[in-house]
């Protein structure tokens, strides 16, 4: 139980810490320009994209007594859950929706998949 203690100690000063930086405040309260949102959802999306390829390694590499919790997220990221669309398939949907380009998002996840295979070590 100790390093579950550790963990959650660390994701909940994580997620304060990003509360309340700066970028994340002119996110929530608007006064961010255009160009900062374009940016936090491309980011957003980079790595996002990397999701289900991340999760079905998580799956593969977990111990039975975690498995069905795992496949719950597996079936979201892949939309084979009751909202039938794949995770990959909403950010690209968000990515249309804020106008980036056909361009931006084959740069977005072009770049997405060299980060999976840097993280993985493919050469």
């Amino acid at each position: 139980m100790l390093i579950r203690n550790l963990i959650e100690s660390r994701y909940a000063n994580q997620s304060k810490f990003f509360e309340q930086s700066e970028g994340f405040q002119h996110l929530v309260s608007g006064v961010a320009d255009i160009k900062f949102y374009d940016e936090f959802i491309a980011n957003l999306c980079k790595t996002h994209l990397k999701s289900p390829q991340i999760l079905a390694f998580l799956y593969a590499a977990a111990p039975p007594s975690v498995a069905n919790t795992i496949q719950h997220n597996m079936l979201e990221e892949l939309g084979l859950d009751a909202e039938g669309i794949c995770h990959p398939d909403l950010l690209r949907k968000l990515a249309s929706a804020v106008g980036l380009d056909n361009a931006k998002q084959v740069q977005i996840e072009a770049s997405s998949q060299a980060e999976l295979h840097q993280m993985c070590n493919f050469r």
